[in-house]
C-alpha cells in the first residue's frame, strides 16, 4: 500500500511529524476489548467519587428511563380479534405484577425499579444481564446480574488465537464468558460465577434460549464494532479527563484548606503537664517524647493511644486542621507558604472539562449541570439535542431488554387466558405483541416555556403538520384526552 495516498497521506501517515510518538495499535474487537474489565472498574469508582461522572450517568439515566418505561399498545392490530381488550388486560396484569414485585425474582424491586437498575448498570459498566427464573404463580421472575459475574471459566483450554478466547470440550468458542455457536458465532450460552473476585470460583452455564423457545438470559450492552460480544462502559472515552479533573479538584481543595488554616507556633520554658499550648513548657518536657513508654501516665497519654491504630495514623499523617498549634523547640522557626489558592482559573477549567465530557457523550452542558442561565434558544437546542441522545440509548435498551421480557410475560398470559389470534401458536402471538408494543417514559417532556411551546404546537396542528396525539405526547407525555362538548356532538363525522 502506498503510504502517501488516501488516508496514508492524511491521518494514517506514519511519516507525519505531527504524529511523532503516536504509536497507535488496534486489532480485532476481541483483542481491543481486553481492558474492558479495567474500564468498568474505573467507571464504577469514578461514579462513586467524581461529581462529573455521577452527573453524566445520572442525567442520561433520568432522561432515558425516568420513573420507568410504560407499555402502550398500538391503536389496533390485524393479528388479534379483540386486540383492545387483550392489551387492556395485559397492561392491567403487568401493572399488578410490577406492584407486587413479581417480575423481580428476589421480590425486591418493582418493574420500574428493575428497569432503572438495569439501564444504570448497562451504561456504567457496559453490560448488564437479566436471568429468568420460574416462580410458583407461573410468572417468570428476573434476576439482575452485573457484568463482572459473567466470566470465562479458568479451567477452559485457551485458544492459540488469543488468551481471552477459550474452547469448550464440544469445540465452542467462549469470549469473555459468552459461548458462541460453531456455525454462526452467535451467543448460545453464558458462563456465570457467584464469587467473581476471590476464593474458589464455581461456574455454571446458562443457555441463552430455554426449551420453551423463550429467552433465559437477556444481555444488554454498549457495542460499536462487529464481533464485539461484551460492552464498553459509557465513560470509557472520558475516563482520563474525569480522573484528571477529580485529582485536580482534590488538590485545589486541600490547598485551599491549608491556606485557610490558622497555624501558630508556641515556644516556652515552663513545664506544663496538661500540654496547654498557651502555657509555658520547660526544656525538660520538650526533650521528652510526647507519648512516654508508660502508657498509664494519664498526664501525657490520657486516652492510652500509644500502641493503638489511631496513634499510628496520627504519626503517619501530618494533617493540618484549622486552629492547630505546632510545638517548636527554642531556635526553630516556621515559614508560611503562599499557595495562591483558591485558584482563580479553577472554575473555568472545570467548566471546560464538563463541556468536553458532555460533548463526547451527547449531553449538553446545560442539561449536565442543570443550569439554564443562557438564552431560551440555546436552552431549547440543548433539550432537543439531549432528547436525541436519550432516544439513541432508549431504543437498544427496549429492543434488547424490555421487549424480550414482555414477550415472556405475554406468552405466559396468553397460555392462561387462551386468547384467539391469527398466529399459529401462543409463542408466535406473544412475539407479535412484543414487536407491536410501544414503550414510553413516564416522565413528562421538559418544557422550558409552556406559552411558547403551546403556541408553536398549536400552529403546527392548525397547519396539519402534526396530530393531536403527537402534540399531547410532546407537551405532556401522554395521548390527547378526548373532551366531548355539546358543540362537538352536533358535528358530523367528516367534520370531526
Amino acid at each position: 500500500m502506498d503510504p502517501f495516498t488516501g488516508y496514508g497521506a492524511a491521518g494514517g501517515s506514519i511519516y507525519d511529524q505531527a504524529y511523532n510518538g503516536f504509536w497507535a495499535k488496534s486489532e480485532t474487537a476481541i483483542k481491543d476489548n481486553l481492558s474492558r474489565r479495567d474500564l468498568a472498574s474505573r467507571s464504577r469508582m469514578l461514579e462513586i467519587t467524581s461529581p462529573v461522572a455521577s452527573a453524566l450517568i445520572g442525567r442520561l439515566n433520568d432522561g432515558v428511563i425516568g420513573s420507568g418505561l410504560h407499555y402502550q399498545p398500538l391503536p389496533e392490530s390485524e393479528y388479534f380479534q379483540h386486540y383492545g381488550e387483550l392489551t387492556k388486560l395485559l397492561k392491567k396484569r403487568l401493572l399488578m405484577a410490577s406492584k407486587t414485585h413479581v417480575l423481580d425474582s428476589r421480590g425486591l424491586w418493582t418493574f420500574q425499579e428493575l428497569q432503572d437498575a438495569a439501564f444504570y448498570n448497562m451504561i456504567l459498566s457496559g453490560d448488564v444481564f437479566l436471568i429468568r427464573h420460574m416462580r410458583r404463580n407461573n410468572v417468570s421472575g428476573w434476576r439482575l446480574r452485573e457484568e463482572f459475574c459473567c466470566q470465562t471459566p479458568e479451567f477452559m483450554k485457551r485458544s492459540n488465537y488469543n488468551s481471552s478466547v477459550a474452547i469448550t470440550k464440544s469445540g465452542h468458542y467462549v469470549v469473555d464468558g459468552v459461548e458462541l455457536s460453531k456455525r454462526t458465532l452467535s451467543p448460545i450460552a453464558y458462563w456465570f460465577t457467584d464469587n467473581p473476585f476471590e476464593g474458589e470460583k464455581k461456574f455454571y452455564r446458562i443457555p441463552a434460549i430455554g426449551p420453551d423457545g423463550l429467552p433465559i438470559v437477556l444481555h444488554a450492552k454498549l457495542v460499536r464494532r462487529a464481533d464485539q460480544y461484551r460492552g464498553i462502559p459509557l465513560l470509557a472515552p472520558v475516563i482520563e479527563a474525569i480522573w484528571g479533573s477529580y485529582a485536580y479538584t482534590k488538590a485545589e481543595l486541600q490547598a485551599a484548606i491549608i491556606e485557610a488554616c490558622m497555624v501558630f507556633a508556641v515556644t516556652t520554658e515552663a513545664y506544663n503537664k496538661t500540654l496547654n499550648p498557651l502555657e509555658g513548657v520547660s526544656q525538660i518536657a520538650l526533650d521528652q517524647p510526647i507519648v512516654p513508654e508508660k502508657s498509664d501516665d494519664f498526664g501525657l497519654d490520657p486516652f492510652g493511644i500509644k500502641n493503638s491504630y489511631l496513634a499510628g495514623s496520627i504519626n503517619a499523617v501530618n494533617y493540618i486542621s484549622p486552629g492547630k498549634s505546632v510545638h517548636l523547640a527554642p531556635g526553630e522557626d516556621i515559614k508560611s507558604i503562599d499557595t495562591r489558592r483558591p485558584n482563580s482559573g479553577f472554575g473555568s477549567f472545570i467548566d471546560e472539562i464538563v463541556m468536553l465530557c458532555g460533548a463526547a457523550l451527547g449531553i449538553p452542558k446545560q442539561i449536565l449541570t442543570q443550569s439554564f442561565d443562557s438564552t431560551y434558544s440555546s436552552a431549547k437546542a440543548a433539550t432537543v439535542q439531549f432528547n436525541h441522545t436519550c432516544d439513541k440509548f432508549r431504543r437498544p435498551f427496549i429492543e434488547g431488554i424490555i421487549k424480550p421480557l414482555f414477550e415472556v410475560f405475554a406468552r405466559e398470559t396468553l397460555d392462561l387466558l387462551g386468547v384467539e389470534s391469527t398466529a399459529k401458536t401462543n409463542s408466535e402471538a406473544a412475539s407479535l405483541l412484543a414487536i407491536e408494543s410501544v414503550w414510553r417514559s413516564g416522565e413528562p417532556p421538559m418544557v422550558l416555556d409552556p406559552t411558547k411551546e403551546l403556541d408553536y404546537y398549536l400552529r403546527a396542528l392548525e397547519a396539519g403538520l402534526i396530530s393531536r396525539n403527537e402534540v399531547a405526547q410532546r407537551l405532556f407525555g401522554h395521548d390527547a384526552v378526548e373532551q366531548a362538548t355539546a358543540g362537538d356532538s352536533e358535528k358530523t363525522k367528516d367534520e370531526v
